[in-house]
């Protein structure tokens, strides 16, 4: 339960009375104190140093371990969405959340919002590259809080905190050890077991914690494009024995690949679903037989890699210092160092010229291929051609 600590202001009954003054600000400190002894201090870490919320000069949101728990599974989308004040749509899939802050008039990709994970950016680069910042890292078990500290905050995180920052937490080890298993089985043969382990490695307070799933899933559309991909997170927690700081070093590493989904084409005038030309109505444009295409280059032979959706490979380390030094002095630093191999590869809704479904003479016609008797359309794969009123649709893929 959170608790906010509650100062009692005991006025002065005898006013000029400096003795009286006296009494009473000993009264006030006193029920200050009994205050601090009986109600639980919710520290925030989401600013430069740990702080009482009612202290913090920023508005923060945190949830905790078990409501993070429950969506552990899920994209950031369904994680942020419970956060007031921030609007999120998944985007197109688990990855590259739009997100909006209230009173702010963009969104998509954390513009104006850098994620982070232990108080260390994602992406140092801000504004500088064209990916979201929540492909490098997935959500798992070793999660314990996510918080959103609200307001300009670039002086404490960096550059682009124009609303705030997203910032998830990881556990560190205790004196108990803990662990837990997670399996999901599901259809489309979706399967996923995520873990997470954590405890002391020694008697001379030294923790460690470590985490991570492995899943594969067909998809909830049947694309013959599954998801399939693993992550490992973890870290070493070690506090000084005179209790006047800590060390800890974080580790990541991905290898996952997930789908990205675009709108599908409406009929025109209804608004409706299109039919196909089996006669059943399209669910998606994303097929598995795109994924053969090629073309010869300068460089030889260019093959697609659509099939592998939105790849993310490598990982990271970053460590965490924090000493006290006395006299109200205190360091914090961070470094961290990141290495990753990246795709976005998608199909986009339509080609940019007609993005509908068409018969094959307009299709020729609007892209100036001629007359359809100068035309063979035929079946991916094989020869069979195409009958007459088969519909076509131009379908990018980026």
């Amino acid at each position: 339960m959170n608790k906010l600590l509650l100062a009692t202001t005991i006025s002065s009954l005898l006013a000029g009375n400096a003795l009286a003054q006296d009494t009473n600000q000993q009264t006030k400190e006193e029920s200050v104190d009994k205050n601090k002894a009986d109600y639980e201090q919710i520290v925030v870490t989401g600013t430069s140093r740990a702080r009482l919320i009612a202290e913090t000069p920023q508005s923060t949101t945190s949830l905790g371990e078990a409501e993070v728990a429950k969506l552990s599974m899920s994209s950031q989308a369904d994680v942020l969405r419970y956060v007031p004040g921030v609007k999120v749509e998944g985007g197109g899939g688990e990855v590259a959340t739009n997100l909006q802050v209230r009173g702010l008039p963009s969104s998509g990709q954390f513009q104006f919002t850098p994620l982070l994970y232990d108080g260390s950016p994602t992406l140092s680069a801000f504004g500088l590259n064209s990916s979201a910042y929540d492909v490098y890292y997935r959500n798992d078990l070793g999660i314990e809080r996510v918080e959103f500290v609200r307001g300009g905050v670039s002086n404490l995180f960096g550059q682009g905190s124009v609303a705030g920052v997203i910032n998830y937490l990881s556990k560190k080890g205790t004196e108990e050890s803990e662990s837990t298993v997670q399996l999901e089985l599901s259809d489309n043969n979706r399967k996923r077991i995520d873990f997470a382990t954590s405890g002391p490695l020694n008697e001379k307070g030294l923790f460690y914690a470590l985490s991570g799933f492995y899943r594969y899933d067909e998809g909830p559309i049947d694309t013959g494009l599954p998801t399939e991909g693993y992550q490992l997170r973890g870290n070493l927690h070690k506090e000084f024995d005179d209790g006047s700081g800590y060390f800890t070093i974080y580790g990541q590493a991905i290898d996952d690949e997930v789908q990205f989904f675009l709108p599908i084409p409406l009929d025109s005038q209804s608004r409706d679903r299109v039919a196909g030309n089996d006669g059943s109505e399209v669910e998606s444009t994303q097929t598995f037989y795109a994924s053969g295409l090629s073309y010869d280059t300068a460089n030889g032979r260019y093959t697609t890699p659509i099939e592998e959706g939105v790849a993310t490979q490598g990982g990271s380390i970053s460590m965490e210092f924090q000493k006290e030094l006395g006299n109200d002095f205190n360091v914090l630093a961070r470094a961290k160092y990141a290495s990753y191999d990246h795709q976005f590869n998608l199909f986009l809704d339509g080609d940019g010229i007609i993005n509908v479904p068409e018969t094959q003479s307009e299709y020729l016609a609007s892209r100036g291929l001629g007359d359809v008797q100068d035309a063979q359309f035929t079946y991916a794969g094989t020869d069979i051609a195409l009958p007459e009123g088969d519909l076509l649709f131009a379908n990018r893929i980026f």
